[in-house]
């Protein structure tokens, strides 16, 4: 009898820890994919500091015209600060929205 009492306490530990650690598993993947979770805030900050470096580079760039315009943007393509495509909406609009703020070249 007493054998069958350890094993029946040892089934409710295992499935008593099996729910806590479901519980846990839910708040964390919750906590990292929300909306304004982990995730998404590492990636808000990403944009506000390639914003920052853009904005730093091109206030240099006005400084020191050592190159062209077209270098400039290329070296901010080189550098992965922007993408070809936002070096094309640059040369046609003068202008590029990153991270919600706008940069007027």
């Amino acid at each position: 009898m007493e054998k069958h009492l350890k094993v029946g306490v040892s089934l409710v530990l295992l499935v008593v820890i099996i729910s806590v650690m479901s519980i846990l598993l839910t708040v964390t993947i919750t906590t990292l994919t929300d909306s304004e979770g982990v995730l998404e805030g590492a990636k808000n900050e990403k944009e506000i500091i390639r914003y920052g470096q853009i904005k730093d580079k091109y206030e240099v760039y006005q400084m020191d015209k050592d190159v062209t315009f077209e270098e400039f943007l290329s070296k901010l393509v080189q550098d992965h600060l922007i993408t070809v495509e936002e070096k094309q909406t640059i040369l046609s609009t003068g202008k590029i929205t990153i991270g919600g703020k706008e940069i007027v070249f």
